[in-house]
């Protein structure tokens, strides 16, 4: 089930990069507060994918056993949507193909994963968990991500000489948000490591990770909501039309981000090294769908890329 759980992520993941694009390519070139507009779609997404899970579960679920008894889990869900929504601004300035491999520098956090392991006496060394070929691939995911960033970088200089563009476009501008969301994600990894892995973790339910993670967000998409109809003096309306990319958008990621939680729980390190492929699919898509186009140069990173994740992958089988 593993496999199915992590190739699922992958695809919903791959998706859900691309039709963000596409969102955000429709959207009017003057619209205020689009991140909080993208963010509301997926906080809206949760509200069923909750309700499904408080119905299934065998229990009654406990605030205490779950929100308060993981509260490292709880307290960094509010931030992690905070930095959702902010990876939202580089969906809007950023290509797919750029913009999945940027968000996606696994391998930082699969290392504080696992000094987070030895730490609490999960694990009794970093070898343990970190295997040789584990450490392969994540360089070779880690250094085709980087050299990806760096030529992309050199072509958007090219490619604007003269011109003039808003500074989220601009040369490293447009790397800013993502990279962010990278190192941000590394501490996502640490804090759901710990809480879902049923080997080296506190085996919180998966279930209930769902659970916690999804009302955090319906929540804060109120607080969103209504900060937007402060400032725009009219209710927002997340299912008019125009906006209903969004919502597919955000029900790919979040059936992903469930599936994930079930990877997690399984191996958290494999898991996480393994999702680091996903970014291939988006930019092939991103090409194929949205006519992104990528340079000989970039199909040698996807090359490191797609070795990283194979070798990961043996290691898992």
């Amino acid at each position: 089930m593993w496999f199915v759980y992590v190739i699922g992520s992958s695809i919903l993941w791959a998706l859900m990069g691309l039709i963000y694009r596409k969102g955000a390519l429709d959207m009017k070139t003057n619209e205020k507060y689009v991140p909080f507009k993208f963010s509301i779609a997926a906080g809206v997404v949760c509200v069923p994918i909750v309700a499904i899970y408080l119905l299934i579960r065998e229990e009654d679920f406990s605030i205490w056993e779950s929100f308060v008894r993981f509260y490292p889990f709880t307290l960094y869900s509010f931030f992690n949507v905070a930095v959702c929504t902010l990876s939202f601004v580089g969906n809007m300035y950023n290509e797919a193909s750029v913009e999945s491999p940027l968000e996606n520098l696994d391998g930082f956090g699969l290392v504080l994963l696992s000094l987070a392991f030895v730490f609490f006496g999960k694990a009794e060394s970093v070898w343990e968990v970190l295997t040789p070929r584990i450490i392969v691939g994540l360089v070779s995911i880690t250094v085709g991500f980087l050299l990806l960033a760096a030529i992309r970088e050199k072509e958007a200089q090219l490619a604007q000489s003269g011109k003039k563009k808003h500074f989220w476009q601009a040369g490293a501008g447009a790397l800013i948000v993502p990279l962010v969301y990278a190192f941000m994600e590394a501490g996502e990894t640490v804090v759901t490591g710990l809480a879902v892995d049923k080997t080296y973790g506190y085996e919180l339910p998966e279930g209930d990770a769902i659970i916690i993670f999804g009302s955090v967000y319906v929540l804060l998409t109120v607080v969103m909501w209504l900060f937007l109809l402060f400032k725009e003096k009219r209710p927002y309306n997340p299912f008019a039309k125009g906006r209903r990319l969004m919502l597919l958008a955000s029900t790919c990621d979040n059936i992903g981000i469930v599936l994930y939680y079930f990877a997690m729980a399984i191996n958290s390190v494999v898991t996480d090294g393994s999702l680091a492929a996903y970014p291939v699919l988006t930019m092939i898509l991103g090409h194929i769908f949205l006519k992104e186009k990528l340079s000989w140069k970039q199909y040698v990173c996807l090359a490191l890329v797609i070795a990283g994740a194979v070798l990961i992958g043996l290691e898992m089988a």
